[in-house]
């Protein structure tokens, strides 16, 4: 009898300690939730062998939910966000995509689960030292980037209009030129052969003059807009080409004649297009030796010293800053 006593005594003792020792669990569900936060309830009961109850509405801010309190609250996007306080303060969360019926008590059981897994885990201080394996990133401030100069190519076509004073006449022609540029300055070689060529009449004989203006120019400009730009231009000039003497019944003399000189113009180019620019440009062509058609020791100049001209072209030059 004494032995029975005892052992009735324990049972009861241990089964006074087991129910003390169970843990307690509160669902403070948002509204609409109730039915998922009671089938929740009984899950956890039978899985977790909690002892778990259904409060009222969650706190405004759910993760200001105590260690045995489970928020349930409806996101704006769909889905259902759990919220659990954690052992030292702070809340875990998840969020599932459930709509919140009775029917999903189970997955989000198992999410409790994990929950209260993780809960136990204290939240580290926020003065604590970092791990060793992890790193602190400076943000220095970045100096301006600077761009490279690259050199762009630059293609055009142009109509030549010159006017001679001394002979009074003018000079039409097509010219090309092609080059490189550097933020908008450029280095380019081009060519222009009039179409009329010049007429001198020298003793009582009519030479005609044409020849192939060559030069290397320096293209500067100082002024660059989005839309236009204006710029000069200085660079070397020569010219070659052929005075012929025109005779009746007999076959033409031919001479050859070349000089050099300098060429000097302004330009205001317009953007029409992407690179494209439509461009204006007068200039001055100066020339130092002068070509000359000679008959023995006689000989007379055939084209001016000073020529003036003017151009309108279509060009290929990308702007460049």
């Amino acid at each position: 009898m004494v032995g029975l006593a005892l052992a009735m005594a324990f049972c009861a003792v241990g089964s006074g300690h087991a129910h003390a020792q169970a843990e307690r669990l509160t669902i403070l569900p948002q509204a609409g939730l109730e039915s998922l936060a009671m089938e929740l309830a009984r899950s956890l009961e039978r899985r977790m062998g909690l002892d778990v109850s259904v409060g009222e509405a969650p706190p405004l801010l759910p993760e200001a939910v105590r260690t045995d309190e489970l928020a349930l609250v409806r996101e704006e996007e769909g889905g259902v966000t759990l919220a659990m306080g954690r052992k030292g303060g702070g809340a875990v969360t998840r969020t599932m995509a459930i709509d919140g019926e009775s029917a999903d008590a189970f997955p989000v059981s198992l999410a409790v689960e994990a929950l209260r897994d993780e809960a136990t885990i204290p939240a580290p201080p926020l003065d604590s030292p970092p791990s060793e394996n992890a790193y602190v990133y400076y943000e220095y401030e970045r100096p301006p980037v600077v761009r490279e100069m690259r050199a762009t190519p630059t293609l055009y076509m142009k109509i030549l209009a010159g006017y001679s004073p001394v002979q009074d006449q003018w000079l039409v022609g097509p010219g090309a030129g092609l080059g490189l540029c550097i933020s908008g300055h450029c280095l380019v070689i081009e060519a222009d052969l009039p179409l009329v060529p010049d007429e001198v009449v020298w003793q009582d004989r009519k030479l005609y003059y044409r020849a192939v203006s060559t030069s290397l120019r320096l293209q500067i400009r100082p002024v660059i807009r989005e839309q236009w730009s204006f710029g000069i231009t200085l660079g070397a000039l020569s010219r070659m080409g052929n005075v012929t003497w025109d005779r009746e019944g007999a076959d033409d003399e031919r001479q050859r004649a070349t000089n050099f000189g300098a060429r000097l113009s302004t330009e205001l180019a317009i953007r029409i297009a992407g690179p494209f620019e439509l461009v204006v440009e007068a200039g001055i062509d100066m020339l130092k030796d002068r070509a000359t058609f000679r008959d023995g020791v006689d000989f007379t100049y055939v084209e001016d010293r000073y020529t003036p001209w003017a151009t309108l072209s279509f060009r290929m030059r990308p702007f460049q800053r």
